[in-house]
């Protein structure tokens, strides 16, 4: 049974707000034949609600033991709630629309990420210090750090240039001043997530 109800939302509120929400479940749950194997647990649900507010309603008038006796139908009303809740996952199977037809808030699910996209905007230029170039690309989310490699002049390896946890710039030194260099970049996320390496961009540098 997945668990799609968001179930803070009728608990961690003011009473007045748990009571309200549960009424919103009752409303939505009597009449709907998508419910039907659910009745006697919502008609339960309203009776332990109204029995809330009647307790509530006497407590206002002050007095310890009303207030106890308030709590415990708040609570009593609350587990029913809780029942209520576990038939709607059950019947639901996951289907947060069906929970959201009950009167339930549903739990916003995570995505889960599963693959990088290769960075944009690859840019190499001369930086300040000769034998030095500055790569620059696009900031993107869900990425952990970004591998820069070169390729010097001549070769047809690639190099380890940096690591780095800057999102949009990084330098790479000792580089040699005649040729070309090709620069390259990719994204690495979390759980050894990787992307495509970028297209090269080449640089004479200086």
């Amino acid at each position: 049974m997945k668990k799609v109800i968001n179930r803070g939302a009728y608990k961690n509120p003011p009473q007045a707000v748990g009571s309200s929400k549960g009424f919103d479940v009752y409303q939505n749950m009597k009449d709907n034949p998508l419910f039907v194997s659910c009745q006697s647990d919502v008609d339960e649900l309203k009776v332990k609600r109204d029995l809330y507010e009647v307790a509530n309603a006497k407590a206002a008038n002050g007095g310890k033991l009303l207030t106890v006796e308030k709590n415990k139908c708040y609570e009593a009303f609350i587990a029913q709630m809780d029942k209520v809740a576990d038939k709607v996952e059950e019947l639901a199977d996951g289907d947060e629309d069906i929970a959201t037809a009950a009167g339930f808030d549903t739990i916003k699910a995570r995505k889960s990420i599963t693959d990088l996209s290769m960075p944009k905007g690859l840019i190499v230029v001369n930086a300040e210090r000769s034998g030095e170039a500055k790569v620059m690309w696009e900031t993107q989310p869900n990425v952990v750090t970004f591998a820069i490699e070169y390729q010097l002049p001549g070769e047809t390896v690639w190099h380890n240039g940096t690591y780095s946890t800057n999102s949009r710039n990084t330098i790479i030194s000792g580089l040699p001043v005649e040729g070309i260099t090709l620069f390259r970049i990719c994204a690495l996320g979390r759980k050894g997530l990787k992307s495509e390496w970028t297209e090269p961009v080449g640089l004479r540098v200086i």
